[in-house]
């Protein structure tokens, strides 16, 4: 087998990115995620301020997100833009979104709900293969 090395700064470089363009896209769309969270008061919501430890866990979530990626980038020799749009694509078809379609189908939630979220989830991921791909 193969070994495969790691570009820690890339991984930490894609985990921050994604960080930020999450965080980005909420401050955008604050109010629109709460309506459709089916907040009472989505105003009130809308307002609230981010719990450090809950940005913390974000920030891990992505940072272990971009070592798989880095490993898949690198294992699968991931080398072009089209690759990387191909990457993201399957990774989507075949992990998040059917890990987070439960909500859809458990709890009630709507598809427009689904779809708002997973469009962030999909810039994220992009920008992570892009970074990963380019910078190894």
């Amino acid at each position: 087998m193969e070994t495969i090395t790691f570009n820690y700064l890339a991984i930490i470089s894609a985990a921050v990115m994604s960080f930020i363009l999450g965080g980005a896209y909420t401050a955008l769309f604050k109010k629109q995620l709460a309506t459709l969270n089916g907040s009472a008061d989505a105003e009130a919501q809308a307002k609230q301020k981010p719990n450090p430890k809950v940005l913390v866990g974000i920030f891990f979530a992505n940072l272990f997100m971009a070592f798989g990626l880095a490993y898949f980038v690198n294992a699968l020799g991931t080398s072009a833009v089209s690759n990387a749009l191909w990457f993201t694509f399957w990774s989507f078809i075949a992990f998040v979104g059917p890990l987070t379609i439960g909500p859809v189908l458990w709890e009630g939630k709507s598809v427009k709900w689904w779809f708002f979220n997973n469009l962030i989830n999909v810039i994220c991921l992009f920008a992570m293969v892009l970074i990963l791909t380019f910078w190894k």
